[in-house]
């Protein structure tokens, strides 16, 4: 988080030269600042998210907690689940090829590349009892929980 001191309206007014120019120079000198701090802005923070690995949720209940992985036109057979210690990883590559020949001209589309993801399992989690479904592009990974590691409801009593 960044702190940045509040100026009220006078201070703001007397701190802003009059020439328009050296204000236009200012502004500049600001806007390739935050440039050299942040070149891609926002964006640079929505690609190095993608590349962490396929978006995921993680739904628990009771009994189980279970994690989703988007991996769309990637087929079941091309990924890999593993599990060690307290930690859960997928990886698989994707290799897609689409080719469309019109008249004389060939249209061809490739989508490749690996991908993986590593999840650190929350204590409690029976990492023997894991189960990998695939549907419609997505990944579902079931863990149980340890019988002993189940949450109890503890009622609240007045004294």
């Amino acid at each position: 988080m960044k702190l940045i001191p509040w100026k009220g309206k006078r201070e703001l007014e007397a701190s802003r030269p009059a020439d328009p120019f050296i204000r236009l120079r200012q502004e500049m000198d600001d806007l390739l600042g935050r440039f050299w701090r942040e070149p891609f802005g926002d964006a640079w923070n929505r690609m190095s998210e993608m590349s962490a690995g396929p978006r995921m949720d993680i739904a628990e209940s009771e009994d189980e907690i279970t994690l989703h992985f988007e991996l769309p036109g990637i087929k079941p057979e091309e990924v890999e689940i593993s599990v060690s210690g307290d930690t859960l990883s997928i990886q698989g590559e994707k290799s897609e090829t689409t080719e469309e020949k019109r008249g004389e001209c060939t249209y061809s589309e490739r989508s490749y590349g690996r991908f993986a993801r590593s999840v650190r399992l929350p204590a409690g989690v029976d990492s023997e009892k894991v189960d990998a479904n695939y549907r419609d592009g997505v990944l579902s990974v079931t863990l149980s929980k340890l019988p002993g590691e189940k949450p109890r409801k503890i009622t609240v009593r007045r004294p």
